[in-house]
């Protein structure tokens, strides 16, 4: 019995694996590159998070060091995900970073080249606008 089940584990991680590796079996999605915050508006001092995300590969080159006067921006990490549903296979790759404005004003992160896959793709430019200090809870 317990042979049994580990040569169907076995069969069914071969039969996943296939459709993982095989571009003809599973349709993949187009590659999309989007760019977001978590807010529009902060005080100072008050963190933002900033994301990229790119669909469609797990081979991206994300800038991972950006500069923008005014705002303190500190890499954080990236996460990975793979969906095959109904031979439909999806991935994401979300790359987040740690927005600390150090002073009032409008900012500008500008749009910045993501490479996936040979081609460049451009995020879209995103605006933080910056008043008074971070609210106390």
């Amino acid at each position: 019995m317990r042979l049994r089940g580990c040569v169907i584990a076995g069969r069914l991680f071969a039969m996943a694996f296939l459709l993982l590796a095989s571009d003809i079996a599973v349709a993949r999605q187009p590659v999309g590159v989007d760019s977001a915050l978590s807010q529009e508006a902060a005080g100072v001092g008050e963190p933002v998070q900033f994301t990229i995300t790119v669909r469609g590969s797990q081979s991206a080159e994300v800038p991972r060091n950006f500069a923008v006067d005014g705002l303190r921006v500190m890499f954080r990490g990236q996460s990975s995900s793979i969906n095959v549903i109904n031979f439909q296979m999806s991935s994401t790759s979300t790359y987040t970073f740690l927005i600390v404005p150090e002073r009032e004003g409008v900012f500008r992160i500008p749009s910045l080249a993501v490479s996936v896959d040979g081609k460049t793709y451009q995020t879209a430019e995103q605006v933080l606008e910056v008043r008074g200090t971070a609210a106390v809870t």
